[in-house]
C-alpha cells in the first residue's frame, strides 16, 4: 500500500532518517572544518613553541564546533553581532543601479568559469620562464541586462558558450555586442601561489563566483581606481591602470620567488591578475577594458580595527583631514601616529626582530624594482574599547585569532589587549619620469627629505627607520 495509508508507519521511521540525516551532515562539517583548519595552517609561518597564542590553541580539544561567525554570535554576543553590524554598514552591495554593475557581473563570471575547471597544483616551485608570461583570453556571454542604445535590458543566455586561446602577449578575438572578453595573466603562477597560501580552488570560487555580488569599498585612492570586496570580505578587486598591469607583469617572477621563499613576507597577496573587456553601456561602438588584481585584505578578521595607520615615513601632506578624523574608525597617517603616542608592542618572543628584519627584505626587493611610494597598512584591535561584559576574554581572541585566514607573526594578542595586523599595499609605482618632476617641483617649497616622492633606496630606508620608532 501507498505510505498515505498508513501514517503511523510514516510518522515512526521519520525521527531515525531525520537522525541519520543530522549526523552525516554533522560528520560531513566536522571534515569540511578539519580541512579548512589545515588549510588556514599556512597562514601562520611563524611557529614559535613559547607562543601563547599557539599553547592556547593546542589546549583545545579536537572536538566539532560550530562555523566562526555561529561562536562569534554566542560568545561575544552583542559584541559579535555589532562588529558585522558595522562592516555592513561600511560597504554596501553592488547593485543593478551602481556605476560599475556591469563589470563586477562580468568579473565574477569570468573568474567562475575559467577557475572552476582548473585542478589545485600540486608544485609550489618549479615554475618555468614561460609560465609567467602567458595569457589566457575567454570569450563569455554576458548573463545580466546591460544599458545599451540598441539593448533595451533585454538579458542575453545565461548558458556559457565560450572560446578560449593562449597566447605570449599578443593575439586577439572580435566580439559580439552582447558578449565580453576575459583575460588570466600567468594563471598558472597565481594558481601555485593560492595553493602556497592554503587557497584551494574552491576557496577561490565560493569567494569570489558566490551567488551575491561584490561589495563597494569606498577608498580615497587618488588614483581615480575603484575597489570591489569578496562577499565574504576574504579578498579585495582593485583596479588597475594599464602601465601597473604592465609593471605587474614585469616584476611577477621576483615576487614569486620572493613569496616563495619569504613565508612572513609583509607584502599584500595578490592571488590573480586579469583584464575584463566588455561594450561600452551608452555606445553602439567601442569596448571597455579594465584591468584589475586580485588580492587578499589585510585586515581579514571578524575583528573591528579601532586605529589604523597609513605609513610612508615622510610627513609633507602625511596628516589625516578633519573631516577623516570625525569618521569611526578613520585612517590615520605619519604625523598622526607621531601626534598619537601609540607604540606598536611586538617585543614579546622576537617579534619585533622578525617585523623589523621582514620589512627590510621586503623594501630590499621593491627598491631592486624601482618601485617607491608604497605604504605599511597598520591595523590595531583594542581589547579595552570592547565592553567587558560582552565577554570577550584572551581565549576567545586567540580562538579567533587561530582560524583567520590572514596570520602572520604579528597577529597575536599582546600584554596590552592589542593585536596587530600589517600589510605592505600599493607597491606598483615606478620611480619614472613623472615621479622624478614631482621630486623637484616639491623640493621646491619642501624638505627634499620629507616628501613622499623620492629615490626607491631612501624611500626603503626612510620607512624602516621611521617604523622603527614605534615598535617595541
Amino acid at each position: 500500500m501507498s505510505a498515505s495509508n498508513h501514517p503511523s508507519e510514516e510518522t515512526s521511521n521519520h525521527p531515525s532518517e531525520a537522525e541519520d540525516l543530522l549526523t552525516a551532515l554533522e560528520t560531513e562539517e566536522f571534515e569540511h572544518k578539519t580541512t579548512l583548519q589545515v588549510r588556514r595552517e599556512s597562514f601562520r609561518p611563524m611557529k614559535d613553541e613559547s607562543d601563547p597564542t599557539l599553547l592556547e590553541i593546542q589546549k583545545l580539544k579536537p572536538k566539532m564546533r560550530p562555523s566562526l561567525s555561529t561562536r562569534i554570535s554566542y560568545k561575544l554576543n552583542k559584541a559579535g553581532k555589532a562588529m558585522h553590524i558595522f562592516k555592513d554598514r561600511k560597504k554596501k552591495r553592488v547593485d543593478e543601479n551602481h556605476k560599475h554593475f556591469l563589470t563586477a557581473h562580468c568579473i565574477r563570471d569570468g573568474i567562475r568559469y575559467t577557475t572552476k575547471n582548473t585542478k589545485d597544483s600540486s608544485e609550489t616551485v618549479g615554475m618555468g620562464e614561460d609560465g609567467f608570461r602567458v595569457i589566457k583570453r575567454t570569450t563569455l556571454p554576458i548573463t545580466t541586462a546591460i544599458s545599451n542604445d540598441d539593448d533595451s535590458n533585454e538579458e542575453s543566455s545565461t548558458k556559457f558558450s565560450s572560446s578560449s586561446s593562449f597566447s605570449f602577449f599578443g593575439g586577439g578575438k572580435s566580439l559580439g555586442s552582447k558578449s565580453f572578453e576575459f583575460k588570466e595573466y600567468a594563471p598558472e603562477v597565481f594558481l601555485k601561489l593560492r595553493n602556497h597560501w592554503g587557497i584551494s580552488q574552491a576557496d577561490y570560487i565560493q569567494s569570489l563566483a558566490s551567488e551575491e555580488l561584490y561589495l563597494d569599498f569606498q577608498s580615497n585612492s587618488k588614483s581615480g581606481q575603484f575597489f570591489f570586496f569578496s562577499d565574504d570580505k576574504f579578498f579585495m578587486i582593485k583596479t588597475l591602470t594599464p602601465q601597473e598591469c604592465i609593471w605587474l607583469q614585469e616584476c611577477l617572477e621576483k615576487y614569486y620567488n620572493h613569496n616563495m621563499k619569504y613565508e612572513a613576507t609583509l607584502l599584500v597577496k595578490f592571488v590573480g591578475l586579469y583584464r575584463i573587456k566588455v561594450p561600452r553601456r551608452k555606445s553602439r561602438r567601442g569596448y571597455r577594458k579594465t584591468h584589475f588584481v586580485v588580492m587578499r585584505s589585510t585586515f581579514d578578521t571578524v575583528l573591528p580595527m579601532h586605529k589604523k595607520f597609513d605609513l610612508k615615513g615622510s610627513h609633507v601632506g602625511r596628516e589625516a583631514s578633519e573631516s577623516d578624523k570625525k569618521k569611526l574608525f578613520p585612517v590615520l597617517k605619519d604625523k598622526d601616529l607621531e601626534n598619537s603616542g601609540v607604540m606598536l608592542h611586538l617585543g614579546a618572543n622576537n617579534y619585533k626582530e622578525k617585523m623589523m628584519k621582514q620589512l627590510e627584505v621586503d623594501c630590499e626587493l621593491l627598491t631592486s624594482l624601482n618601485m617607491m611610494d608604497y605604504s605599511l597598512l597598520v591595523g590595531i584591535f583594542d581589547k579595552s574599547r570592547v565592553d567587558p561584559t560582552y565577554g570577550i576574554d584572551d581565549h576567545t581572541l586567540r580562538e579567533i585569532l587561530a582560524q583567520d585566514n590572514c596570520l602572520h607573526f604579528t597577529d597575536r594578542l599582546d600584554d596590552h589587549g592589542l593585536i596587530y595586523f600589517m600589510g605592505i599595499i600599493d607597491f606598483l609605482q615606478h620611480y619614472n619620469a613623472n615621479k622624478r618632476f614631482e621630486t623637484i617641483a616639491k623640493s621646491v617649497v619642501n624638505d627634499s627629505k620629507e616628501i613622499s616622492s623620492v629615490k626607491p633606496s631612501f624611500y626603503a630606508r626612510r620607512l624602516v627607520k621611521f617604523v622603527a620608532k614605534f615598535v617595541e
